[in-house]
């Protein structure tokens, strides 16, 4: 701006000293100052509410480059070892029966699921015999109390597994289903135990200083961080290309005195507003996909 002022000080002070505070005016950073910060404060803000603390906002930028991510959770924050946490019955069907038939046919395999179904359901009066065990998809067998009687050709896995119409639920993190072929006979939703130290693991996780902290039980924040790490980058980058424009476009007709100042500071004041209201979109995460 002094430079503008000597340059235009032989035409007239005052038109010297309107064209210096033009484009003084014009020149505040204030755009390209918030450009950055504004979209990053409020793309963690929104993180925040989601469950997901964002300890350094530098570190937001560097996420949005990750295209990978590993997972370390068994025997991290879980057991090797998975637990029923509820067996459901269709309307007529014994349900101690239909757990007791499960538990003597999960006896046959080393698989988790069954290993789990048999721990939960000892069924110390069944018995299983010619027990087929189908990789990745389940068992079957026949199924018959210690006196012979009872006897049934059962299968033990997942829906498609059992070929009989499976009850709609939820979706629970993994779901195994009984059935005789024909009629579904029993469900059991599972989860992995979860370590007794794990409510510790919050100490060191501290200490360890890391970027981002999960507040929540939910693996659905990863992807979310994810996704609005990307989204606040390319804010950012809207917010930066149009300070630049603003100021290439509004410098010029400062410096050779075609913007009046009151012109300038609506510029500038219009140039910040944008620069809020774009990054106020990051207010909220992205929906789920």
């Amino acid at each position: 701006s002094a430079a503008a002022a000597v340059w235009w000080w032989p035409f007239g002070p005052a038109h010297a000293m309107a064209v210096a505070v033009s484009v003084l005016i014009v020149t505040c950073p204030c755009a390209l100052s918030l450009a950055t910060p504004a979209a990053m404060l409020a793309g963690a803000g929104a993180l925040a509410r989601g469950g997901v603390l964002v300890r350094k906002l530098q570190a937001l930028e560097s996420c949005a480059g990750i295209d990978t991510v590993v997972f370390d959770k068994t025997g991290t924050l879980t057991e090797d070892r998975m637990d029923v946490i509820m067996a459901h019955t269709p309307v007529g069907v014994n349900r101690d029966e239909a757990c007791d038939m499960a538990g003597a046919l999960a006896r046959h395999s080393l698989h988790p699921v069954s290993r789990a179904i048999a721990a939960r359901f000892p069924a110390p009066g069944w018995v299983a015999s010619e027990v087929e065990e189908v990789a990745g998809r389940g068992l079957r067998g026949k199924v018959a109390r210690l006196d012979g009687s009872g006897q049934q050709y059962l299968w033990l896995g997942s829906a498609s597994f059992c070929g009989a119409p499976v009850p709609g639920r939820g979706a629970p993190l993994l779901q195994a289903h009984l059935s005789d072929g024909e009629h579904y006979l029993a469900g059991f939703e599972l989860d992995e135990a979860i370590r007794p130290d794990a409510a510790r693991a919050a100490v060191p996780l501290a200490q360890a200083k890391a970027d981002f902290i999960m507040t929540g039980n939910r693996l659905l924040t990863v992807p979310a961080l994810l996704v609005q790490a990307r989204r606040t980058r390319t804010i950012v980058r809207q917010n930066l290309l149009w300070a630049a424009i603003y100021n290439a476009a509004c410098v010029p007709l400062a410096i050779v005195g075609h913007l009046p100042i009151w012109l300038a500071g609506i510029g500038m004041a219009a140039s910040s507003l944008l620069v809020v209201a774009n990054s106020a979109r990051l207010a909220r995460l992205a929906p789920e996909q």
